[in-house]
């Protein structure tokens, strides 16, 4: 292996972790987990793969925004919004009241209003996080109950999720590393290119969900 510069080794590592970054992120849109696409498109542009995100973009979009097609989901969801963003607002008068406490700040805060701003932040933290699972049951419903929805933009996916395991062999092998430093969580076992090392459980409320360690592995042709 020719000598390479620190910067082209920083270069090297920071590709090939965005491709695994990549074939993890869009194996979970696949299995209809949340994604947040502005990061995924930042991913494919680090990796100079513009013109294979603008022809995947439309199917994971599909895919992503599909729970806000959901009766009652769409509402839910500016509810969880409104609750995630009150949070750090109310937080703030928790400090308050707990600087008042500690003699540093103090403030003509009764003991009833101290009482208030405590409860208040969990309240709304409690809150966010029943409002999501909430969210979350009834698009796992919707999926045990329609196995077979987007299976075209899922089938696209697995198509583009391939080529970048054949890139990322393809960096591996250029810039003579190991398979086994990538390692990747996968919620499916059915890529050209991977290697299944076991199979783990993830679990999302009271369902478990498949998933596995899979390392990119180049078969015999």
């Amino acid at each position: 292996m020719l000598w390479r510069t620190k910067k082209q080794q920083k270069d090297e590592r920071w590709k090939l972790q965005n491709l695994c970054y990549l074939i993890a992120q869009l194996d979970s849109i696949r299995a209809f987990k949340r994604v947040e696409l502005t990061e995924v498109e930042k991913s494919f542009e680090e990796i100079g793969s513009m013109r294979l995100w603008e022809e995947i973009r439309p199917h994971l979009e599909k895919i992503v925004y599909f729970p806000q097609t959901l009766p009652k989901v769409l509402k839910l969801m500016q509810i969880a919004l409104v609750l995630r963003r009150l949070f750090p607002i109310c937080l703030f008068s928790v400090v308050l009241v707990m600087l008042d406490k500690a003699g540093i700040i103090p403030l003509p805060i009764s003991p009833i209003a101290s009482f208030f701003f405590l409860f208040v932040p969990i309240a709304i933290l409690f809150g966010f996080v029943y409002v999501d699972l909430f969210i979350r049951r009834i698009i796992i419903k919707y999926e045990r109950d329609h196995p077979n929805m987007q299976s075209k933009q899922k089938a696209h996916i697995k198509k583009v999720i391939e080529k970048l395991i054949m890139n990322l062999l393809g960096e591996i092998h250029r810039f003579g590393g190991r398979p086994h430093d990538h390692k990747m969580k996968l919620f499916f076992d059915d890529y050209e290119g991977m290697k299944i090392v076991r199979e783990i459980k993830r679990r999302l409320l009271i369902r478990k969900y498949p998933a596995y360690l899979a390392i990119p592995f180049m078969t015999d042709r």
